[in-house]
């Protein structure tokens, strides 16, 4: 009887492994939310709160978001190039490891001060890693990933890379931004020579 009620014990004692819930990228920014500048996440709408958020911000002292198990803060300034501000290494594999620790935990968000540039790279990066596509990130003119986060974190998390291909990706992206920059201008022409037609028949009546 006594060897029985030990094994239900310990069968009480042991934990269930974590169920799988498919890890999904999200990209958003950090928001002022008064006149101290004190920042926090933006919520996304339509989406349940993140399973875990890696946030980069050059400026830790005032984003306000608090650092924990599942959230990861990362001070670096939005810079590709050399730079005592840019992202190191160290911050990659920082980054690599726990987004690894809390992958199939459901949505992890990906923040920076602005929403365009490091953390779409990140999120590139971590798509990539999880077999996803990542091209609708480059192809999106409202991001410009910074290339340099990009090859950091591909490094870290084992991603290779093909000479060039980070260039390519950029060119890529600066092509979108380009073709968006076009359209604008010929939609806002449109809308131009529109109300130029409008006011011409307002005039002839």
């Amino acid at each position: 009887m006594a060897g029985i009620l030990t094994r239900f014990r310990a069968l009480l004692r042991r934990k269930e492994p974590a169920p799988d819930l498919g890890t999904r990228i999200v990209v958003s920014r950090i928001v002022p939310r008064s006149r101290m500048r004190r920042m926090e996440l933006t919520e996304v709408p339509g989406l349940p709160s993140p399973a875990a958020a890696i946030v980069m911000t050059s400026r830790r002292k005032i984003a306000g978001v608090e650092e924990g198990p599942d959230c990861l803060v990362l001070e670096f300034a939005d810079v590709a190039y050399e730079h005592p501000q840019a992202m190191t290494r160290e911050q990659a594999r920082e980054a690599a490891a726990f987004f690894l620790g809390h992958r199939g935990r459901g949505t992890i968000m990906v923040a920076c001060d602005n929403g365009q540039a490091r953390s779409a790279a990140m999120a590139a990066a971590l798509l990539r890693s999880l077999g996803e596509d990542d091209g609708w990130i480059w192809d999106n003119p409202r991001f410009r990933p910074n290339q340099r986060v990009f090859a950091f974190m591909a490094e870290a998390l084992g991603i290779e890379l093909a000479d060039g291909e980070v260039e390519a990706l950029v060119a890529r992206n600066e092509e979108a931004f380009h073709m968006a920059m076009v359209r604008g201008r010929e939609g806002a022409n449109q809308e131009g020579n529109d109300r130029l037609i409008d006011a011409r028949r307002d005039h002839d009546e």
